[in-house]
């Protein structure tokens, strides 16, 4: 996700995510998460104070409202401490940022942290920070997900993905098996999907659903390089076994799964870019920049007249992506339609590290830059 032996997270993706809150990046070649279920929003709503180092809670005004169009500064994760961001997640009426390096009062090397702003802009506060954090974050309904680092070797078999219970602050350990590469939740799931490197019979990739009623994993899926979405009613995975590259979606309680989409690749194994209301998205092949847009029963797809070639996103209408030539954001209508300019650094060194969603607006993560960013759709 990063991952960062995750996959550097996404997303979203997740849950509602997918539907309007989710998206999902690449780095290093690899894909991972973003993005946190939504609860909706009133788009009419006006926004606070945004980008004032303020201590408003999300009490004092809506969850969810209009941000300008001119992207503004909504919080900054050197509040709590110092590091490089991982991913954003939203869960309104909250911005969760997930964050690597050093902090202040944890000891040194690859103590991280997790930390929390209202959405409508103001101080950032811890979440967790006595843990070593990687790998992305994640949320359901009601839980937080990440990863606890044991050694500097992000990815080592002691590493351990832990629930924070988003009411109590309780953290409960999950039975992961192996390093974690990439995982999905879902807002109307109790629990998460998650791929393991680990194959109980040497290589290739398992696709594992945990549920927080039963704390066990089932197998979802084997294969390679799988990578992960969910939204509302059913799981989506991609597989690139045997040179092809085949989406998959299946019951979020189980059942039979169906194929909605299969092309072969020829360069680089491709994978599944993220899921909207109607859609999922899908490089076939990494090497190649083509994206197809597929109907989520696989009746009917759709290329962009447009080449990806670095971490993307997707929410309910559009597909986002990082143009790190640039150093900007940009999207394109999931049903044909032209790309256009989201957002732009203006800075050498300031890429876009992580985007998510809600109803209402779009947030952006920056690398070498501690501020995310919020500017309406």
């Amino acid at each position: 996700m990063a991952r960062i032996g995750l996959l550097a997270l996404v997303a979203a993706s997740l849950g509602a995510a997918m539907n309007g809150c989710g998206g999902r990046t690449e780095l290093d070649g690899r894909v991972g998460p973003g993005g946190g279920p939504s609860s909706g929003c009133d788009c009419d709503a006006g926004y606070g104070d945004v980008g004032l180092p303020t201590d408003a809670g999300p009490e004092d005004g809506p969850s969810c409202f209009a941000l300008p169009e001119q992207a503004v500064t909504l919080t900054s994760y050197e509040d709590v401490g110092q590091g490089t961001l991982d991913n954003i997640v939203v869960a309104p009426p909250w911005l969760y940022m997930g964050v690597t390096g050093v902090t202040p009062s944890g000891p040194p090397a690859l103590q991280g942290f997790v930390a929390r702003a209202p959405l409508r802009g103001g101080r950032a506060v811890s979440v967790d920070a006595q843990h070593f954090v990687g790998g992305g974050i994640a949320l359901d309904a009601a839980r937080l997900y990440y990863t606890v680092l044991k050694t500097a070797n992000v990815g080592d078999p002691s590493d351990r993905v832990v629930a924070q219970d988003l009411a109590s602050g309780t953290v409960q350990s999950l039975p992961a098996v192996g390093s974690v590469t990439d995982w999905a939740t879902s807002a109307s799931w109790p629990g998460i999907f998650w791929v393991s490197d680990a194959h109980p019979a040497g290589g290739g990739t398992v696709l594992y659903q945990w549920s927080a009623a039963s704390h066990q994993n089932v197998v979802i899926a084997e294969g390679e390089l799988l990578y992960s979405f969910a939204d509302e009613a059913r799981v989506y995975w991609s597989d690139t076994s045997g040179g092809q590259t085949t989406v998959y979606s299946q019951a979020l309680g189980g059942g039979s799964r169906k194929v909605i989409f299969r092309a072969p690749w020829s360069q680089a194994r491709g994978g599944l870019l993220g899921v909207a209301r109607n859609a999922v998205v899908v490089r076939p092949d990494f090497a190649l920049g083509a994206v197809e847009v597929v109907a989520l029963d696989g009746s009917a797809s759709h290329s962009l007249p447009v080449a990806v070639n670095g971490a993307s996103w997707v929410d309910q209408s559009y597909l986002y992506w990082a143009d790190d030539g640039d150093l900007a954001l940009r999207r394109i209508p999931l049903d044909h339609g032209s790309s256009e300019l989201v957002w732009s650094s203006g800075a050498a060194d300031v890429f876009v590290r992580s985007v998510a969603f809600d109803e209402c607006n779009v947030y952006i993560g920056l690398t070498n830059a501690p501020g995310v960013l919020g500017r309406g759709k």
